[in-house]
């Protein structure tokens, strides 16, 4: 995507406002956001990306959600998008990896008297940019604390055992290992949890295969560390939220090995829509 400067952004914005005026000034009485639309464009290397959404928490960049012109079905659900969660290793690792051409723009907030001319105290703070390849569309909120982090679409599968544990076999395996110096690295593992709370499959997406892929992947699937002494499994089901109801899901799966040796491993802490993508 081309990069851009926030000059330029502004300058688009207050000439799109300017030009909408009565509009927005009938908005503002009756709604606490802002919608502001831009003829800047962006240039799409993935041909497949329909368009991408940018959100924002607390003025900060907190998920990215790419929309596709395909869509995949999986548990029923059908689904055209995927989404990014910036506050998660494992999904930036992953938005780096497959899209790395996508910018993330810092538009500032602005005040309603930029918006006409009155004195107010009012301001607003930016929610969504939406980037579509001939124009992008700005969101605004006067509540800074519209977006609080909460569970959208559901709970993700969770891991119940101690991942302490399974970071220091890993890291265990990687220091008996007779190849030589490691180097850090990192990786992302796609995991597949069913309803009925089973780790069923995993798969490597992201990073290069290694000795260190290879001992995490082995680690993380030893029956002592997928099920407790009594038969129980370690893993939990992902959750509907608004039903309680436990799904088949997939999730990402973070390791690093540092410099130091030891291993770090992260889950992700939503779910965002019902494929777990």
């Amino acid at each position: 995507m081309k990069s851009y400067k926030l000059s330029l952004i502004f300058f688009l914005t207050f000439f799109s406002v300017k030009a909408q005026t009565d509009t927005l000034e009938k908005s503002l009485k009756n709604y606490e956001g802002l919608k502001i639309l831009s003829s800047l464009k962006s240039s799409f290397s993935n041909k497949d990306v329909k368009h991408i959404d940018i959100g924002y928490f607390h003025k900060k960049p907190t998920y990215i959600k790419v929309y596709l012109n395909d869509t995949v079905q999986i548990n029923g659900f059908r689904n055209n998008s995927q989404y990014f969660d910036l506050n998660f290793e494992g999904d930036a690792f992953m938005l780096k990896q497959s899209y790395p051409w996508i910018d993330v723009p810092s538009p500032m907030h602005i005040k309603a008297q930029d918006i006409d001319g009155k004195a107010k105290n009012d301001r607003y703070y930016i929610r969504v940019v939406s980037i579509y390849p001939d124009s992008t569309t700005f969101y605004y909120s006067k509540n800074i604390e519209l977006d609080k982090d909460f569970p959208n679409w559901g709970f993700p599968a969770k891991y119940t055992g101690n991942l302490n544990t399974i970071q220091d076999e890993i890291s265990g395996r990687l220091k008996q290992n007779k190849s030589g110096q490691l180097q850090d690295s990192v990786c992302v593992f796609e995991l597949s949890v069913t309803k009925q709370g089973e780790l069923a499959s995993g798969k490597l997406i992201g990073g290069d295969k290694s000795i260190f892929t290879q001992s995490a992947y082995e680690t993380i699937f030893l029956k002592k560390n997928k099920y407790f002494e009594d038969g129980r499994s370690m893993w939990r089901p992902a959750i509907i939220y608004s039903s309680g109801r436990p799904i088949a899901t997939k999730l990402k799966l973070f390791a690093r090995l540092n410099k130091d040796g030891s291993v770090l491993i992260s889950l992700p802490s939503t779910l965002r829509n019902f494929t777990g993508n």
